[in-house]
């Protein structure tokens, strides 16, 4: 008998039993594909950093020319030697590379190459602190001469560089080297975005030559294997050893957070899409029942027990849903391939195909949650008696509940008056559609404030520097500062960069730059290691602050946020820093945020002495230019005027490439939201519009019969449903705001930044995407709502 009603009823309502299968397919393949992609990359970065071998602990410095270790590797070296006599290390080992900023590679025409990244370094195959893959991820052993293996997502990000090209390495000094590309390559320790270099793999013998060569800068690694790395660290932040970088094993996987950030982004869509299904399901199920109160009556009268009519409906809804997550089932297996691919192209994955385990547990998992939903919504069926088939249905008994409003003198049209009033007497039923509506708008403005916010000038003062028309990044002042520790360089070069724009009519109003230093600070016996920033041509009071105020003596400094939390500090403490000469103190002023290095910084007066023998980096000439100028006039001037030492950046082209690739796959996600948060809702929508015109049929055919036309019933049911998703979409962006703040605003924080103000474009915001949803909306509804054409006048006694 379960068979026969079952068939019966999937036959009746073809529609909306196609639309939950939909909704059943969409929410398994999401779900599976995202928690598969999650997993499968968690481990695999896992997995892959111990493929590289990667030492416990790394340290990373820059070096003096024609390769011979400067004083800082070899206090560094010395240091480590201590450590291993203590027994707080088991050995390191060190690596000399070449270092090369992106201005030092063109084509072999003399086209620059755009490489999206500050740094690049020559390795050899054999370096002892990572084993390095190419793109079929066997190990590269050796590197042919002339030859180069070039990260991988250098060859990506640029149209300069190809399989088989050849490109060129130049100096400042006149060497040049060309170098045909064997491949691509995979590095644990630089291959995500948030490293911000890139390393390319070439041969013993060509590395010699360019570190021999005049104007050459070698780029040191030195790999350390110790069981106790915060002891390691700890002894290395008392120590004066200076370095550009250090990381332990478990910062370099955190780097990869960017590439995960597409699993987390549809793990969102799919929780959503479960939750939108459950609700669905509950809605329909009680449905259903409501118009089948009649039948359960008479079932009932006849004998037959709750569980038994309860497992009809069950039955159906457990169909429907397995017939669904079988289907998403299968093509979540090639979804999830596809995703693979873009990680699998950057990591080396030792289980290269879809979990199949994983992804058939989730999709049991959530078939559980469908139908242990359908059950709890079956109860209604325990309230039903069998004196309800005598009263014609379950609904029919509690008479009909009137509006709030009355049509004698209203202005309004009675479209307008039965949609209103339709919504202010049973909200309830609509609560599906709004929510539908609601976390939609959250999703599609998410992803669109996060992205205007990351290309704005607002992004910038989070990098601790401040904005500016144009930066130039000079590679003859890094080798410079970087060898000579000498700040003259920097005035020298600022010098030179403006007298060459000068000359060629473009005035520069002023000129400034940041110094990054490593730093001791200390509290009491707390003690870190930090990034630490001092202004050249600026002005502490100049830059953003969280709390406090800017340092306006020597003795003052600002710090980070996560500084503040290492060291328990707060403003008005005193903390000691050793700049040089002695551990001096200082007073904390306020509190600032930053991007580098995952929130850390000390912010200097301009004025402070700082020894140069703690420099780590720098960035770039920052200029303010009159006038309306171009990018592509200054690249031009300076091109000429100053030959193989530039390269200028607009403020916001300097930042993209800080961040590395996220604003590019955050806009991927963006567009793919849109689509599927629109199909979404107008599934919903159609689903809900088909239920209504069943519950309202009897009132449909009572309206024909006083005169209203099927044209104004289609627009009674459109207007309602706009209404209702207009509502939605208004709560979606005012409440918006809190679900940026808890999805992109928190990983904002890991990143350094507690306090983000979003940049919201209003065109996108509050018109074009609400918009485009509701319109869609309004069609898919009055498209469903042609039905009404087919009840009969006849029909308004009928239950």
């Amino acid at each position: 008998m379960n068979f026969k009603v079952l068939k019966k009823d999937l036959k009746k309502k073809k529609s909306i039993n196609i639309i939950i299968v939909i909704f059943v397919f969409m929410a398994t393949l999401f779900i599976s594909s995202s928690v598969n992609y999650l997993i499968v990359s968690v481990k695999g970065i896992d997995d892959f950093v111990k493929a590289a071998e990667l030492p416990d602990y790394l340290i990373f410095s820059i070096g003096q020319m024609k390769a011979e270790i400067s004083d800082v590797d070899k206090r560094g070296i010395e240091f480590l030697e201590k450590e291993k006599e203590k027994g707080v290390i088991e050995s390191f080992s060190f690596d000399m590379g070449v270092y090369a900023s992106a201005d030092n590679f063109e084509t072999v025409d003399g086209n620059s190459i755009d490489i999206k990244n500050v740094a690049c370094l020559f390795n050899t195959p054999d370096i002892k602190q990572s084993v390095l893959f190419d793109m079929d991820d066997k190990k590269i052993t050796e590197v042919e001469d002339g030859y180069v293996y070039v990260n991988y997502k250098a060859i990506v990000e640029s149209d300069k560089i190809n399989i088989g090209d050849k490109i060129v390495y130049k100096n400042n000094k006149g060497f040049r080297k060309e170098f045909i590309v064997k491949g691509g390559l995979k590095d644990a320790v630089f291959g995500s975005d948030m490293m911000g270099n890139y390393r390319f793999v070439i041969s013993e013998k060509d590395l010699k030559e360019i570190l021999d060569s005049e104007g050459a800068a070698y780029a040191g690694i030195i790999g350390v294997k110790t069981n106790d790395v915060d002891k390691l660290t700890a002894d290395l932040n008392k120590s004066s050893v200076a370095y550009v970088f250090s990381a332990d094993r478990g910062l370099i996987k955190t780097t990869y957070i960017m590439d995960m950030i597409v699993g987390v982004l549809l793990l969102l869509i799919s929780l959503l899409l479960v939750i939108i299904s459950v609700f669905i399901l509950r809605f329909t199920i009680i449905f259903t029942i409501n118009e089948a109160g009649k039948e359960i009556g008479i079932m009932k009268a006849i004998g037959i027990k709750d569980r038994r009519i309860r497992s009809l409906y069950i039955s159906k809804y457990a169909l429907l849903s397995f017939v669904g997550a079988i289907f998403g089932f299968v093509l979540s297996i090639y979804v999830s391939n596809a995703l693979l691919k873009s990680i699998m192209q950057n990591i080396v994955i030792k289980n290269k195909n879809t979990n199949i385990l994983i992804m058939l547990a989730t999709t049991v998992l959530m078939l559980l949650i469908i139908i242990f939903s359908a059950f709890r919504s079956t109860k209604k069926v325990k309230k039903m008696k069998p004196l309800d088939a005598i009263r014609k249905g379950f609904d029919n008994n509690k008479g009909v509940k009137k509006g709030f409003l009355r049509l004698r003198n209203k202005k309004s049209s009675v479209t307008s008056f039965l949609a209103l009033n339709d919504i202010l007497k049973g909200l309830r039923k609509f609560i599906i559609p709004i929510f539908t509506t609601i976390v939609g708008i959250w999703l599609i403005i998410m992803p669109t404030n996060t992205i205007n916010t990351l290309d704005s000038d607002r992004i910038v003062p989070v990098f601790a520097i401040q904005n500016s028309d144009i930066i130039v990044s000079d590679n003859e002042y890094f080798l410079n500062l970087a060898y000579y520790k000498n700040k003259d360089f920097v005035m020298e070069g600022m010098k030179k960069v403006e007298d060459a724009l000068s000359k060629n009519g473009i005035k520069v109003e002023r000129s400034f730059m940041e110094i990054i230093y490593r730093l001791n600070i200390r509290k009491g016996e707390k003690l870190y290691n930090s990034m630490s920033f001092q202004g050249i041509n600026t002005h502490t009071d100049e830059y953003t602050y969280l709390k406090g105020t800017a340092p306006k003596y020597k003795n003052e400094v600002a710090i980070t946020r996560m500084i503040a939390d290492k060291l328990d500090a707060k403003i008005g403490d005193t903390v000691y820093i050793y700049t040089g000469v002695e551990e001096k103190p200082y007073i904390i002023t306020g509190i600032f945020q930053s991007f580098s290095n995952m929130g850390e910084g000390i912010r200097f007066h301009e004025d402070e002495d700082i020894s140069m023998d703690f420099y780590s980096s720098a960035f770039g000439y920052q200029m303010n230019l009159e006038g309306d100028v171009s990018i592509d006039e200054v690249r031009d001037i300076l091109k000429k005027e100053l030959p193989y030492n530039t390269e200028v950046k607009s403020i916001k082209g300097f930042v993209r490439d800080q961040i590395g690739g996220v604003i590019e796959k955050l806009a991927a996600y963006k567009i793919m939201v849109i689509v599927i948060v629109i199909f979404i809702s107008v599934m919903v929508i159609v689903l809900m519009q088909r239920t209504f015109l069943i519950r309202e049929e009897s009132e449909i055919a009572t309206l024909k019969s006083v005169g209203i036309n099927n044209k104004k019933l289609v627009v009674w049911q459109t207007k309602r449903m706009a209404m209702v998703i207009i509502i939605g979409t208004i709560i979606g962006i005012l409440s918006s705001g809190f679900f940026t703040r808890i999805t992109s605003g928190q990983l904002f924080k890991m990143m350094g930044a507690y306090s983000i103000k979003f940049v919201i474009n209003p065109w996108e915001i509050y018109i074009i995407y609400p918009i485009a949803l509701v319109v869609s909306c309004i069609i898919a509804c009055m498209m469903a709502s042609r039905r009404v054409r087919k009840v009969d006048i006849r029909n308004m006694n009928v239950d």
